[in-house]
Order: structure tokens, then sequence, then C-alpha cells
């Protein structure tokens, strides 16, 4: 194998210092740009239907070429990152991303589901490698400058669609994807020259050197078969399940539980997530006082508690409630598990990425279809929303014998 390289410390003080924060909020706003791509399909998709002339069933296919695009590009990018770069693997992925958005407005259902299928594939990518970037820029703040990224996507997945939908009020997409399309473009153009402004050997952001470190359970060669690496697996599979479930399945509940003809309970998805930006806001903050671990723990209880209060409340209002507490506690787990994991592997945390990502969107694809099951079988929503606080206990669980492999590894 080449000669592979990582980010150099003068590059690490450089970016953690002077320019430090300039860095961080430009790939804030590049990731809440990727929050924005990601629920783009919400917005346009009667406006898509429409122009393509297409059903519901033709239409559902664009969901599903997304999130298998997105599959594929977090499989991949473990091993892209070794063989591009960091900052050139994300140049292209925004590049592409604008390239496909900009093929939504053309007048064809097959280039449309291509394109859809392709920038599913760029987030695939752009996901796993912005998350890498800022951990390998602020290693001794990981948590907090990946939950801050997170706040970024939730952020960009909450103002994105009204956005849109406002840009897009006379019925046609050329303003709002125009617009989108110029803003990716750019983020593109600045990070291309930042690679070459900070790698003027032309060596770039690679992989760190794969080294294997000494605390991977004897499972070097293999590190997903570390007590460690199940655990975290494990976990993140269910978090991402339970998220996807929650947010996708809370309005057909409250619409249920509530009369048909009242329409706040279509608006619980938008408690859910204003519940998860706030908690990604705060979470640097609660980092001062509580270790990444416990964070964690503590979100898992909160999280717990708010799918509690969702199927034992009896009215739209406590179901909503519920809903805000649950995005609230989940918010933390994701950028903070991912922060303690590139810790633990180091330098074999840019191979492992990619299975994070992908293991997070299985996750995200088998246990919303897992609730519909359980709710088909017995006529009873709520007790499909059983598997997603079901998930969550099992979390709880699942993080208490990670703090144990982590106690066992700092002793």
């Amino acid at each position: 194998m080449g000669e592979n390289h990582s980010l150099s410390i003068g590059e690490a003080e450089a970016c953690s210092g002077q320019r430090g924060k300039q860095f961080a909020l430009f790939m804030c706003f590049g990731f809440l740009l990727v929050g924005v791509v990601g629920t783009l399909l919400g917005p346009i998709l009667p406006m898509l239907a429409a122009k393509w002339q297409v059903g519901d069933a033709e239409v559902s296919w664009l969901f599903v070429a997304q999130f298998s695009g997105g599959i594929i590009g977090s499989a991949l990018s473990g091993r892209m990152i070794a063989r591009v770069g960091l900052l050139r693997l994300l140049t292209y992925g925004y590049a592409a991303t604008a390239a496909a958005v900009a093929c939504l407005g053309v007048s064809s259902w097959a280039i449309g589901l291509l394109s859809v299928f392709c920038f599913g594939f760029t987030l695939g990518l752009t996901g796993p490698v912005m998350s890498l970037l800022m951990a390998e820029v602020y290693p001794n703040r990981r948590a907090v400058a990946l939950n801050v990224l997170g706040f970024a996507w939730a952020l960009g997945a909450v103002a994105g669609p009204p956005m849109i939908a406002l840009l897009a009020r006379d019925g046609g997409l050329i303003r709002p994807l125009g617009g989108l399309v110029m803003m990716l473009l750019g983020v593109a153009s600045l990070i291309a020259w930042r690679a070459l402004a900070d790698s003027p050997s032309g060596s770039d952001l690679r992989a760190p050197n794969r080294k294997n470190p000494a605390h991977l359970d004897g499972s070097a060669r293999r590190p997903w078969r570390s007590l460690y690496a199940l655990l975290t697996g494990a976990l993140i599979f269910l978090y991402v399940g339970t998220e996807t479930a929650t947010s996708g399945w809370i309005a057909t509940y409250a619409q249920r539980l509530s009369a048909p003809t009242n329409e706040f309970g279509t608006m619980t998805p938008s408690v859910f997530w204003l519940g998860l930006l706030i908690g990604r806001a705060v979470a640097p903050a609660v980092l001062i006082l509580v270790s990444e671990a416990a964070l964690v723990l503590i979100s898992l209880f909160i999280g717990g508690a708010g799918l509690l209060i969702i199927l034992f409340g009896s009215n739209l209002v406590s179901v909503t409630l519920g809903v805000g507490v649950t995005g609230l506690g989940l918010a933390a787990i994701f950028p903070t598990t991912f922060a303690i994991f590139t810790r633990y592997f180091g330098a074999l945390s840019s191979e492992l990425t990619g299975s994070f990502f992908v293991v997070g969107g299985l996750g995200g694809a088998l246990i919303p279809l897992l609730v519909g099951f359980v709710s088909g079988r017995t006529g009873d929503l709520r007790l499909g929303l059983l598997v997603p606080a079901l998930g969550v206990a099992v979390m709880i669980v699942l993080q208490l014998c990670i703090v144990q492999v982590l106690g066992r590894r700092r002793s």
C-alpha cells in the first residue's frame, strides 16, 4: 500500500488555533447544506410528481434511491478517504451533489431517479468525511465539535423545507434548486482552495497512518470484532432506527390520536426536530460538567422518558410534549458516540467510519419497518411504538457495558 498521510501537527494547530473558529463555521455551513439536501425530497415531492407526471407508487422509489445511494456511499467512504484524501473527497462530494441536485430540474423521471440516487451516494460520503475531519481537527474537543456539527445538520433539516417551499411557492423549482446548487458549488470551491492552501506539497488530508492501536482486544486486524466495536455498532443501529422510527411514525400516531380534522398532528415531527436542535445546541455546555460517556447515558434516559410520555399520553398535548422530550434526549447520542469511537480507534477510525454510518443506516431502514409490521399485525400503532421504546432500554444496557469497557481501557 502506498504512503498514507495524516493531519500534521502544524496543520492541526493552525486549524484549532487562529483559524479554528473560521474553519469550524465553514464546515458547519457545509453540513447545514447536507441537512437541507437530505430533507430536499419532502417539500418538492408534489412538484416533482407533477413535473414528471408520475403517481405515488413511482414517487416512493425516490426515497429508496436516496437510501440506497447513502448506504453505498457510506460503505465506500473508508476506501475512498484512503485513496483520495479527506478534503479532496469532500470537494468532489459537494461538487457531485450540486450536479445531482441540478438534474432534478430536468423533465425526465429516469434522470430524476438517478440524480436522487447520486446525491444520496454523495451524502453518504460527505457525512462520514465531514465528521471524521472535524474529529481530526479538534482531537481534544471531539464531542463538542461533533455536537456543534450535528446542530448545523439539524438546523438545515429544520429550516430547509420551509425555505425551499417559500422559494418554490410559484410552483417552479428553478429558484430553490438553483440557489442550493450555487451554495454547494461555493462550498466545493472553498474546500478545494483550503486543500491547496493547507497542503502545498500536494499531500492533502489523507487517512491517518495505519498503525495498529494496542487496545483493540487482540483484534487489530479486524477491529470490528473487538467488544467495544460490537457494542457501539449495536448502539448506533438502534439509535438511528429509534430516531427514524419516532420522527417517521409520530405524525401518523398523533393524527390517529386526535380528531381527524386536527391538522396540528402533522406538525409533531417538527417538534421532534426542534427538540433535537435544542439538544445539540446545549450539549457542548453540558460536556463541561459531565464526561462524554455519561452524556450519552443521560441522553438515553431523557429520550426514554420522552417515549414513555408518548406511549402513555392520552391527548395530543401530552404526546407533543413527549415528542419534544424525545428529540431533546436523543440529540447528543450520535455525535458524542462518534467522538468516543474515533478517539478509541485512533488511526483506524478512517477505515471504520463508513461501516459506522452503514450500520446506522441499516437501523434507520429496518426499525421503522418493524414498527409498521407490529402495528399492522396488532392494529395498534401504540404497540408499534413500543419498538423504539424497547430500543432505548437496550441502548441503556449497551451504554453501561461500553462504560465498563472504556473504564477497563483507562485502568
